[in-house]
């Protein structure tokens, strides 16, 4: 009798739970439909409209491929935050844990976005889906039906999703690849770039081990390949900038760049790079799937743009 007592305790408990969940649900759709409605009766207007799409226009479509600013910005953060907690979460309820291997498998997709852009840079392709950021967008949604594709296969077969899933990167890779050998002119800038990030990541990886005597780290070599991703793009950026006269698209590169320097970029990027994943370890203490996604969404946004300006300087786009 006692066990029935507490097990009909537990279900109780667990009952009054699942009604405050659905209830906050509902209160959720009830807030987003009064939203909706309000935007639908605003727009109405036409005065409403015409202000609505000037807005759009200037902030979103007219910037698109050429520049960011404060607003887009601000927008496209928005999204990727919320985009992220709903990745981990499928990636979770798929089995998919983001780890190292899972990181080294997203590689190839990462070459496939940024030499996509250069090629379309260099008037090879031609496609508005190129342009930053509908690119993002585009690689994302084949990485993730290509890691969908490879778990149906391994489900059926009995064998790791991992190469299958890598096979769906390496393969357009090395098919895009080809017409960028093809029109390589110019060895040196890209001999430069690499140069820089070599000196650049040797000095951070002093910098982070003192860092980590104080503040220590919970994935150090995945924290250090986030942080050299974007020093490979500071040194892409600083020469680039520097000497070949290429602009910067992101308003806070070029604040930065016009005030102090291209130079100014690295201890910029690494001081900000190490405080971010220095905050995000510490606010998301035990989600590691969603600490795992934000790492290789820090990498993504340091690696692909940093490896578009290298193959664009190595064709002269």
């Amino acid at each position: 009798m006692r066990t029935f007592g507490v097990l009909l305790r537990l279900s109780e408990f667990s009952g009054s739970k699942n009604q405050r969940s659905g209830g906050h649900r509902l209160r959720v759709f009830v807030v987003l439909l009064a939203v909706l409605v309000l935007v639908l009766f605003v727009l109405s207007f036409p005065p409403a409209r015409s202000l609505v799409s000037d807005f759009l226009y200037t902030f979103f479509i007219s910037p698109l491929g050429r520049s960011f600013n404060p607003v887009n910005s601000a927008v496209y953060a928005v999204v990727l935050f919320v985009a992220l907690y709903f990745v981990s979460r499928a990636l979770t309820f798929l089995g998919v844990e983001v780890d190292g291997r899972f990181v080294l498998s997203v590689l190839p997709f990462i070459f496939i976005g940024s030499s996509m852009r250069a090629l379309r840079d260099a008037e090879i392709l031609n496609s508005i889906i190129l342009v930053t950021p509908i690119i993002y967008f585009v690689i994302f949604l084949y990485t993730f039906g290509s890691l969908l594709l490879s778990l149906l296969i391994s489900r059926k077969t009995g064998t790791s999703f991992y190469w299958t899933f890598l096979m769906f990167g390496l393969v357009p890779a090395a098919y895009l690849a080809y017409p960028i050998v093809q029109n390589v002119v110019d060895i040196e800038s890209t001999s430069f770039i690499l140069f820089c990030t070599a000196i650049a990541a040797a000095v951070a990886f002093l910098a982070m081990l003192v860092v980590h005597r104080f503040v220590k780290f919970e994935k150090f070599a995945l924290d250090y390949s986030v942080v050299s991703a974007h020093l490979f793009d500071a040194s892409a950026t600083f020469v680039s900038v520097t000497y070949y006269g290429y602009s910067e698209q992101h308003f806070l590169v070029r604040m930065i760049t016009s005030s102090f320097g291209a130079v100014a970029f690295f201890p910029v990027d690494f001081i900000a790079l190490v405080v971010v994943l220095i905050v995000l370890e510490r606010t998301l203490k035990g989600e590691k799937q969603l600490i795992g996604l934000f790492r290789l969404a820090l990498l993504i946004l340091g690696l692909a743009p940093g490896l578009r300006d290298l193959l664009r300087l190595a064709m002269l786009a």
